[in-house]
C-alpha cells in the first residue's frame, strides 16, 4: 500500500514539474 502511495506521489510530482515547464516553453517559443 505504501509503495503504491509513493508511486502516486512521484507521478503527481512529475506532472507538477511538467505543468511548470510547459508555460516556460510556450513563452520562450513566442517572441
Amino acid at each position: 500500500m505504501s509503495g503504491k502511495l509513493c508511486f502516486v506521489k512521484m507521478t503527481v510530482f512529475q506532472v507538477y514539474l511538467l505543468s511548470l515547464a510547459v508555460p516556460q516553453l510556450r513563452f520562450h517559443d513566442k517572441p
